[in-house]
């Protein structure tokens, strides 16, 4: 039987996939040793899970991590006078009352985007540099995604590097750092954001603009919602934004790299959108998520007591055989249910139209480059980021042909 510990082995980092197969096959609902945690790995028993938000909560007070001795631990995530409630850790019925305020505004902003990001993403590729090496990452993948959240939110462009470093970090503390060095600096990159968001708001009350941070100051001066409500968005947006969006874009590279016979795919707009959802598929951003049990239940046949805490493996699920037909390769005809890349159910990202929209943006400008771009990184073995679940490249060295 397939063990849930060994997810923790970095051995597994590069590729996970195999892993996930196992577990799927061998243990769908895998409990770590004698621990209350267990991995979730197959489509159907995550979206059983997803359809019961009043079974599973998502107020889960902490998250796994792999400390540098080996040791797996649970890290609990008290609150700081500077954060703010996190929407995707939120139960009925304030999450609905919530995302309700949230959603109405938002769509509106990102509608008012759409020709922006076209332009930026434009200027992006335009500026990227010709015969000489460099990072596609930091030069594109991080940078659209990034200048988009800060003005979105009205945030000085100036920051637009430092948010991107923060909410990377971030990512890898609340999906798993996987090392206690990388635990702390993540730690103090999320009170370095949450403070800065915590000044950036203050401001915004008194001298509000047009923008979705001044639609949020509207509804909490209109009493429609608790500051600390708008500042845990502000937090969400950013991390989710800057960071979830930039693995999409640098995954979608490096397959394009690995597969170049579907690089054709790029150039044709009716093509473009099923290729870019297939390289969200085939490597999730964010792999893992968490529900806690409110009462004892099962899932499948596994009984699960009252306050078990359920790891659910998005990046397993999207590559479950039961549902997808060569479910490692790219299909661009794919008629199969819906991915799991952006969730599912009440918490389904809010951000998923945005982030579509970004990355279409990217490869629909890169696309005449992609026959001259090269990798100079081993693409069969990249540099991911270090974390359990955050699916990110670190860095994609490439060069392009004059």
């Amino acid at each position: 039987m397939s063990d849930a510990a060994a997810l923790f082995d970095t051995r597994w980092k590069n590729d996970p996939y195999p892993l996930y197969a196992q577990l799927r096959r061998d243990n769908p609902v895998a409990r770590l040793h004698d621990t209350p945690y267990y991995f979730v790995s197959r489509y159907a028993d995550l979206v059983s899970v997803l359809r019961a938000p009043q079974t599973f909560s998502s107020r889960v007070p902490g998250y796994l991590r792999l400390q540098s001795d080996g040791g797996i631990a649970f890290q609990s995530s008290p609150a700081s006078p500077t954060e703010g409630g996190i929407l995707g850790a939120e139960d009925p019925p304030l999450h609905t009352e919530q995302r309700k305020a949230l959603s109405a505004v938002f769509n509106q902003r990102v509608k008012q985007m759409e020709p922006h990001i076209d332009r930026y993403g434009v200027d992006v590729v335009s500026r990227l540099p010709y015969n000489e090496t460099f990072d596609f990452m930091r030069h594109c993948g991080r940078d659209v995604p990034s200048w988009t959240i800060c003005t979105l939110l009205g945030i000085p462009l100036a920051m637009q590097g430092q948010l991107s470093e923060w909410a990377h970090l971030i990512i890898k503390r609340m999906l798993g750092n996987t090392s206690d060095a990388g635990f702390e600096s993540s730690g103090e990159a999320a009170l370095s954001l949450q403070w800065y968001l915590h000044e950036f708001l203050s401001d915004a009350l008194q001298y509000p603009a047009d923008n979705l941070t001044g639609d949020l100051v509207a509804l909490v001066k209109a009493g429609q919602l608790p500051q600390t409500t708008a500042l845990g968005m502000l937090f969400q947006l950013v991390v989710g934004g800057a960071d979830t969006t930039a693995s999409w874009i640098g995954s979608s590279l490096l397959w394009l790299m690995r597969k170049p016979e579907h690089q054709w795919a790029v150039s044709r707009s009716d093509t473009l959108a099923a290729l870019l959802e297939e390289t969200l598929r085939l490597e999730t951003p964010s792999q893992g998520n968490y529900r806690i049990a409110r009462e004892q239940t099962h899932l499948g046949d596994t009984p699960l007591p009252e306050g078990s805490l359920l790891i659910l493996l998005w990046g397993s699920a999207n590559r479950d055989a039961a549902v997808y037909s060569a479910p490692d390769e790219i299909q661009l005809d794919r008629k199969a249910p819906q991915h799991l890349g952006f969730g599912r159910g009440i918490h389904a990202c809010l951000g998923a139209r945005l982030a579509r929209l970004e990355t279409q943006a990217v490869f629909a400008a890169l696309a005449p480059l992609l026959p001259r771009l090269s990798p100079e990184d081993d693409i069969a073995r990249p540099a991911w980021t270090e974390s359990l679940f955050s699916r990110q490249l670190d860095r994609l060295q490439v060069r392009i042909r004059a």
